[in-house]
């Protein structure tokens, strides 16, 4: 089996640790490894997400690399790896190659870690000073026993932006957001498009519940399609607004469930208070709410996994893209953001009307 003996900005630490280094198009380095074989380093980031969601992306990763700064092999050695053979490569074209390598990161068989450039969602302090290596965590051997050196401490006066804050002065730009939706794994767009996508166990997420447009309650046996859109709100209808991707169909524990109940809990309590929220309260609320489920680790994210789908730093970029991409979709459709909506998702009433209920079909 291949083995190597350190990563850039990564310590060599666990006796099964083992993967093999890439680098992209753009200089940064990642660890590529299987799970039972991920550093027990601190400073390790999270694997890349957005692989699981899509093998397509997983491809253009692979297709990326760059191509001299990675081994001419790096991609039959990766497969080797994978596969725990050196010889079985010769009976793959490289088409072939690269699509099991593709499936095996979507199913999380092989994962990829951000190294040296990623850890300004720690610390920025090597930002400042590119060059100064003692800046990031040192690896040095003696034997057999790996010791891992204790990273220089920054200077206080290091003027440099953190990361997060960086991406949010950009957010604005639909290009960015697009990579960082990429980035995370995440899926956002019109609840139409969503729909031709192919992703059992995944539902699509509204940023502001559909219920809160509709001038009343569903009627038995009414599709909620045929519920008329109360006037302030334009031409907004379900299928054009925008969803992203979340687990599970309602089931308890799962991140669809918690962000259900975050919406009914928001609008119950508004009931009971006798008020109304516009739009732009819920998108106020939504996002502190998207922004915190994003990045917590007791969320079912897939059968059996709980874990933060994006770290908090970024968390809050994510959930900020997100409303900013609803807020127009609202304004393209003539939405009144000031106008109040509905607390039916919570089973409370329209404005101006008397008490309604609507079921649990949101």
């Amino acid at each position: 089996m291949m083995n190597v003996n350190k990563y850039y900005g990564v310590d060599y630490l666990g006796r099964s640790c083992r993967g093999i280094t890439l680098v992209c198009n753009f200089g940064y380095q990642y660890l590529a490894c299987k799970p039972e074989h991920k550093p027990e380093d601190e400073w390790l980031s999270l694997p890349l997400m957005e692989f699981w969601t899509c093998k397509t992306l997983a491809k253009q990763f692979l297709s990326n690399l760059h191509q001299w700064k990675n081994d001419s092999a790096v991609i039959g050695r990766l497969f080797s790896y994978v596969k725990n053979d050196e010889h079985s490569q010769a009976n793959y074209n490289q088409q072939q190659v690269a699509e099991f390598i593709a499936l095996q990161l979507e199913q999380r068989q092989l994962l990829i870690f951000p190294l040296e450039h990623k850890k300004a969602l720690f610390s920025n302090n090597h930002l400042a000073s590119a060059a100064n290596k003692s800046a990031k965590p040192v690896v040095l051997e003696s034997g057999t026993k790996v010791v891992k050196a204790k990273p220089k401490v920054a200077s206080a006066q290091t003027t440099s932006m953190p990361v997060a804050k960086k991406i949010e002065l950009d957010v604005q730009k639909p290009k960015v957001r697009q990579k960082l939706y990429a980035k995370h794994g995440l899926v956002v767009g019109p609840y139409k498009e969503l729909q031709k996508i192919s992703k059992p166990g995944y539902q699509r997420e509204h940023v502001v519940p559909h219920s809160n447009f509709m001038s009343r309650s569903k009627l038995p046996n009414e599709a909620r399609a045929n519920v008329p859109i109360a006037k302030e709100f334009g031409t907004y209808n379900e299928a054009d607004a925008i969803t992203y991707f979340v687990f599970d169909d309602q089931s308890k524990g799962t991140e669809h469930r918690y962000l259900t109940d975050v919406e009914k809990n928001y609008a119950k309590s508004l009931h009971a208070q006798g008020k109304f929220a516009s739009a732009n309260e819920w998108l106020d609320h939504m996002e502190g709410e998207t922004a915190q489920s994003l990045s917590m680790d007791t969320i079912e994210r897939s059968p059996g996994v709980y874990e933060a789908r994006i770290p908090k730093e970024e968390a809050q970029v994510v959930a900020k893209a997100i409303r900013i991409d609803t807020e127009n979709y609202l304004d393209q459709a003539g939405v009144n953001k000031d106008a109040p909506m509905s607390n039916l998702v919570g089973g409370g009433d329209v404005p101006d009307r008397d008490k309604t209920t609507i079921d649990d079909d949101f």
